[in-house]
């Protein structure tokens, strides 16, 4: 019976969630590139795949984003160290 109620409680517990619009917004990834003529444009890779993004201010390659939002298949992102909904 304990083996049984470890087991149930454990199951019941909050888990991030790891897939979705819920799983990519919130993460943090360093931009790939950059595009050409649009420094508020790029790439990341981000949960396996290569994902354009746009932001409000120029990207730099190496720096960290956060995901702030989807359209699609483009993120929108913010410099990792703004804060939280800053855009």
């Amino acid at each position: 019976l304990l083996v049984f109620l470890v087991i149930h409680a454990l199951k019941t517990r909050p888990r991030h969630t790891v897939s979705g619009d819920a799983g990519l917004v919130g993460s943090e990834t360093p931009v790939t590139s950059v595009q050409v003529g649009n420094a508020c444009g790029g790439w990341v890779h981000l949960q396996g795949e290569q994902w354009q993004v746009l932001s409000t201010t120029p990207l730099q390659p190496g720096q960290r984003v956060r995901v702030v939002a989807r359209q699609g298949l483009l993120l929108q992102v913010a410099a990792a160290d703004a804060a939280p909904g800053g855009e």
